[in-house]
């Protein structure tokens, strides 16, 4: 029955939770009491026009209030929002490796024998003909066909791809939902 500021995280199920326009919803639930309010809720939609809420519209955690004042129920908080369990996608998407990168790891390793057998075969046959260049020429070989790279562009490609996609606000799970995109 009366007003108190508490921190976010001090809020529990069942408190209501008074908005003033400009604050950030920090939890998810239903509105208790507006008149004509509008909430800013493009972190978790994409959508740039606000939504209208009467009470009884849910409200999720990442919208702003954009007028007046609000009243929500709390339901959910912290990790347990919405956006919370957005969050959780993200980082168990980034800990995920796409099958691209396992195959690419797999054929790099098969790779990094094959080139080392080609510079010791290059150093024995340029040995008998020119030793003087017989090394330059197997490291020459090594470094234009660096096993490295295969094993290093696949994991790179992937997570720029993700990091490009998410600055323009599309969530992509993980590697594998890319590649089968």
């Amino acid at each position: 029955g009366r007003e108190v500021d508490v921190a976010a995280q001090d809020v529990v199920r069942d408190d209501v939770v008074l908005l003033r326009p400009g604050d950030q919803v920090v939890v998810d639930g239903p509105v208790l009491a507006s008149t004509g309010m509008q909430v800013d809720e493009s972190l978790l939609t994409g959508e740039s026009r606000p939504e209208e809420v009467c009470p009884g519209d849910p409200v999720h955690a990442g919208s702003v209030n954009l007028s007046g004042r609000l009243e929500v129920e709390v339901r959910t908080t912290g990790e347990d929002t919405r956006v919370g369990r957005l969050m959780r996608l993200v980082e168990e998407g980034a800990q995920r490796r796409a099958p691209v990168v396992l195959v690419a790891d797999r054929i790099s390793g098969w790779f990094v024998a094959v080139v080392l057998a080609l510079a010791l075969a290059t150093v024995t046959i340029w040995w008998r003909f020119d030793p003087e260049h017989a090394v330059a020429h197997a490291v020459a070989l090594l470094i234009v066909s660096c096993p490295c790279a295969l094993g290093l562009a696949t994991p790179l490609a992937v997570s720029a791809a993700i990091g490009r996609a998410a600055r323009r606000k599309i969530l992509i799970k993980g590697g594998d939902a890319l590649e089968a995109l």
